[in-house]
């Protein structure tokens, strides 16, 4: 946040120490006066000690448009204050009547703008979904990102980068294919490994080691992965093991699919990374004649 005083050729600012664009309510105080300003932020204050020729001011203007008309506030307002008096923000709405500008906390997002995960990102007027931290991409993050896997290839993270490690992961395939390994993760500096597989019947097997004593093997008789299908994630759990799981973090090698996986590999998640979208900052390598981009869209 930037307080700005411009007196006839001379421009004054004093900024914030902390950020406000993060989507959370901040309590702002900003004092000038002939002796300098004083900028405020949630109790973390910033001080500019200089003399100030105060500006005569008949206008005053909540929110708008920058300068050049291609962006300016866009969020909420509330507890205004000038020169110690309260701006009544509703009456002077009604009376304005300006189109965007509308009363309580509502703004352009709707709970349907984006999907998946997908972050509704306010601005003047419009708003758009932020796909960031999903492995969808398109306007409303509606669209998968995928690659066709054809048999004999390999795909792997030899060393997950730093910033990505964190303790979830995600995949889906589409595929015929039975008796192959999904993911493989191990530790390059501990014991511990994780590894899912698909059973010759196209049954989920999960095997956990955490490198010291606790070693788990759990299956699901339920769902099948050998039916060349996608199936959204139903909120049901497929598995369930209880235990200390803090050792996921370490996982930093991960491998995907084996040569016996022929299909289709879309909304891939490792940690905070998410390969399909970005292979070189997730740090993906693979083998074969794989194909980005193809799939879902290919008929298998």
């Amino acid at each position: 946040l930037i307080g700005q005083v411009v007196s006839g050729s001379k421009v004054i600012e004093i900024e914030s120490k902390m950020l406000v664009t993060d989507d959370h309510w901040h309590a702002v105080y900003w004092e000038v006066s002939t002796d300098g300003m004083m900028l405020n932020v949630d109790n973390e204050s910033n001080t500019l000690d200089t003399h100030i020729i105060l500006p005569q001011v008949y206008t005053w203007i909540l929110g708008s448009r920058t300068q050049h008309g291609l962006s300016g506030f866009a969020g909420q307002l509330r507890n205004v204050h000038l020169c110690g008096n309260e701006i009544i923000l509703r009456s002077l709405v009604r009376k304005q009547g300006r189109d965007g500008v509308e009363l309580g906390e509502k703004g352009t997002c709707r709970n349907s703008d984006c999907l998946n995960g997908g972050q509704c990102v306010e601005f003047y007027d419009s708003h758009r979904c932020n796909c960031n931290n999903t492995p969808f991409v398109g306007q409303k993050c509606e669209q998968d990102v995928g690659m066709s896997v054809p048999k004999g290839s390999e795909l792997a993270i030899p060393w997950q980068h730093p910033a990505h490690v964190s303790s979830c992961f995600r995949i889906a395939v589409q595929s015929f294919s039975s008796n192959y390994s999904l993911i493989r993760a191990k530790a390059l500096f501990a014991d511990c490994q994780f590894n899912l597989t698909v059973n010759a019947k196209g049954r989920l097997e999960l095997s956990i080691f955490d490198g010291f004593f606790f070693h788990h093997k759990a299956a699901d008789g339920v769902h099948k992965f050998d039916d060349n299908e996608l199936v959204d994630i139903n909120d049901e759990d497929a598995i369930r093991i209880t235990g200390n799981w803090s050792f996921f973090r370490q996982l930093n090698v991960w491998n995907f699919v084996d040569k016996n996986f022929t299909g289709c590999i879309t909304r891939l998640q490792i940690g905070a990374g998410f390969p399909l979208k970005d292979p070189s900052s997730a740090r993906l390598s693979y083998k074969g004649p794989i194909r980005f981009g193809t799939c879902p869209h290919d008929q298998l």
